[in-house]
């Protein structure tokens, strides 16, 4: 069975559970600007893919850890309030600085 998703309701420093980017929100869908408060926010979400870089994927998503923060509305920490395990797709992008062979440089 597995753990995911991980929800961590409770500031571990204050003890509150406001969090800015959700009352923010809910502020917003009461002037009628945003949809409605039922939806999940959080401020920033960071992506780690979950794969062995010798056994590369052979298909175009991987699974990976999403972890959301936000700020407390309390003490205004930044606290993970959220983590998941989700499918990323796979980007085949010419990393910074790599040319196209044969090709002088400009």
């Amino acid at each position: 069975m597995s753990q995911f998703p991980m929800y961590f309701p409770k500031c571990r420093i204050c003890g509150s559970e406001e969090l800015l980017t959700r009352l923010a929100w809910d502020e917003e869908a009461d002037k009628g600007k945003v949809s409605s408060k039922e939806i999940e926010v959080s401020a920033n979400k960071l992506a780690t893919p979950l794969f062995d870089i010798k056994k590369p994927p052979l298909t175009l998503t991987v699974n990976a850890i999403a972890r959301h923060f936000d700020t407390c509305g309390g003490c205004g920490i930044e606290r993970c309030v959220k983590a998941e395990i989700i499918a990323v797709p796979i980007s085949m992008q010419q990393a910074p600085g790599q040319g196209h062979p044969g090709r002088p440089f400009n």
